[in-house]
């Protein structure tokens, strides 16, 4: 495109309304017109690309653009009403869904897929946001978090406003538990993951992960077609759906949820310059919003939970775990040596779930942790060093105001209950 072109608006006209209608492959119109975010973008693009051109648009260009996509929105709208629109939005993927999605990948034993779909759902990401995180963007958090930091996003390619991601653990929903998709992942792919830093991306491979993602979850969901239908569309099960389903659970699972402000940090959402310069990230905040995303109820006292975790992480048996587990990701990665940690120890706390997953098939990718097939007294002795209590070093972060009044009462009840008992024993007497 010319910038210099005087007659760039007209230019820019005659293409959207070139656009308006589906074509198919023969570039013949279907009679159907695309969606007005389809149109849009094209004006959005132009938009962005004179502003990295440093180029002035013609004074009355927004203008004209602006009246012709109000006047197509309405266009749409009325067509849309007898059925001559393509819509190709993805549609929002609720919790449930994306439960029984986890569920479906891992009795197939695609652990890739299982685990990418836990960190676009938790990160409230786009797939092009996953594909290239590698062991750089992996922190521990505060306490009981780990965190996901990317290099760069779609709405901020310097990575300038960027904003970590606090992970946690779900001690009750193994699988929709980031630190056991990322432990299991990570076990199954050790002398793979030792070569470079991606999680995903492989050397040589042809195409993005990302499109492979996309193609598998399509193929999952498409053999599961007639309970997916209850939740969203024919057609619309994409895998911006997670992107869209964990922001509305984060905003909407309980009337005093995570900040707005949070959500859409996490989102790498715009909330416009003014909000965008005055409410900045806060770990409270985003703290809460891991939480809630990760699956943990707010409206129950457990919502505190802290993960699984050994009480003597410098144990001699964690030490020869995390070896045979990791042991060639640490050599090329050693400061990933905290949140493996945690991995390892909630793969070691569900330790029952991942053999009844095992014994599925001779096959499955789970018979590929070798601390669970190689050395089982190892995992015995492991067992006994796992807890999920408080200790100096782990204490619950995120934990809002209401659900420490529930931990409260929840104590004055049993109390309550206790001296109701001795009572009706004096009673008896």
């Amino acid at each position: 495109l010319n910038y210099s072109n005087p007659d760039i608006t007209d230019v820019v006209l005659s293409f959207l309304e070139s656009i308006k209608m589906k074509k198919n492959h023969e570039g013949v119109e279907s009679g159907k017109y695309m969606s007005h975010s389809h149109v849009r973008k094209h004006h959005d693009a132009v938009l962005h690309c004179s502003i990295f051109a440093d180029v002035p648009l013609p004074s009355g260009y927004r203008r004209e653009l602006k009246l012709f996509l109000d006047g197509y929105q309405k266009v749409y709208a009325s067509e849309k009403q007898d059925g001559l629109v393509t819509e190709r939005e993805a549609d929002a993927i609720p919790f449930p869904l994306y439960d029984q999605i986890c569920g479906w990948a891992v009795t197939i034993g695609n652990v890739f897929l299982w685990t990418w779909t836990i960190l676009q759902w938790n990160c409230v990401a786009r797939s092009s946001s996953i594909d290239p995180l590698g062991f750089n963007n992996l922190t521990m958090g505060a306490s009981d978090s780990v965190r996901i930091m990317y290099d760069k996003s779609k709405a901020d390619r310097k990575g300038e406003k960027l904003t970590p991601k606090n992970l946690y653990a779900n001690p009750f929903r193994p699988q929709i538990c980031p630190f056991v998709g990322l432990g299991v992942y990570f076990c199954i792919h050790d002398h793979e993951l030792s070569q470079g830093g991606a999680f995903f991306l492989r050397q040589g491979a042809k195409g993005t992960a990302g499109a492979k993602y996309c193609k598998e979850l399509s193929d999952l969901l498409s053999s599961h077609s007639a309970e997916v239908r209850i939740y969203i569309r024919e057609g619309h099960d994409r895998s911006h759906g997670f992107r869209e389903g964990s922001a509305t659970h984060a905003t909407s699972c309980i009337t005093c949820g995570p900040p707005l402000t949070s959500v859409a940090n996490r989102g790498e959402w715009s909330m416009g310059k003014v909000f965008d310069s005055y409410y900045c990230y806060g770990d409270a905040g985003d703290q809460y919003l891991g939480r809630v995303l990760t699956g943990l109820d707010p409206s129950q006292p457990s919502f505190s939970v802290l993960p699984p975790h050994f009480e003597d992480p410098n144990h001699e048996d964690v030490q020869e775990a995390l070896d045979l587990c990791f042991g060639q990701i640490l050599n090329g990665h050693p400061d990933s040596k905290g949140p493996l940690l945690l991995f390892l120890a909630s793969l070691v706390y569900h330790r029952d779930w991942i053999d009844e997953i095992r014994s599925i098939s001779t096959s499955h990718d789970f018979n590929k942790i070798r601390l669970f097939v190689e050395n089982r007294a190892l995992l015995d002795r492991l067992t006994l060093l796992v807890t999920l209590d408080q200790t100096d070093q782990m204490r619950p972060t995120g934990i809002p105001p209401h659900v420490d009044q529930l931990i409260l009462l929840n104590k004055a009840l049993k109390e309550i209950e206790v001296i109701g008992g001795a009572i009706d024993e004096l009673g008896v007497h």
